[in-house]
């Protein structure tokens, strides 16, 4: 059986139309004239949120096709945000836990391997090793933007029971 879990369409809006803001926002500082330091906070600024809106931006394009964030098989958990796709039986602890930018589902995987083998690109290896070192957790999955985020955690620990 497959559970699909789709894009909230107002939160996947209002999270791109901030991030094109946010990217705007960060263009026009950078063309203007300002002092070196200026160049250097701007930079700091963008290191930090590369990530969060390199994912809306990808939210987004998923949600006009009509693509679901995340799939429950049988087999598998599957998270189209980052791409990654694991069996249930890797899967030591689930958790859900919110910070600033959002709600998310910390997984504590047996065999970190079967998460780094499918990650291609080396900037975004990175950024999931350090987020895994910040969360204390092997990988996480923003679910801020999916309808029933609740749903989606009840789905995974039934799952894990079995």
């Amino acid at each position: 059986m497959e559970i699909r879990f789709n894009y909230n369409k107002t939160k996947i809006i209002f999270n791109f139309i901030v991030s094109l803001i946010l990217v705007s926002s960060l263009l026009v500082l950078f063309v203007s004239p300002i002092k070196k330091s200026g160049y250097f906070f701007i930079g700091v600024i963008f290191v930090i949120t590369f990530q969060l809106v390199y994912n809306n931006v990808r939210s987004f394009i998923r949600f006009l096709g009509h693509k679901p964030a995340v799939i429950l098989t049988d087999q598998y958990y599957i998270d189209y945000l980052n791409n990654i796709k694991f069996p249930w039986s890797e899967i030591e602890t689930v958790k859900i836990k919110s910070y600033w930018a959002g709600r998310f589902l910390l997984f504590d995987i047996k065999n970190k391997s079967v998460i780094f083998s499918q990650i291609s690109n080396p900037i975004m290896k990175l950024l999931i090793q350090f987020e895994s070192f910040v969360s204390k957790a092997n990988y996480k999955t923003n679910i801020s933007n999916i309808d029933s985020s609740d749903e989606i955690f009840e789905n995974i620990i039934n799952r894990l029971k079995k």
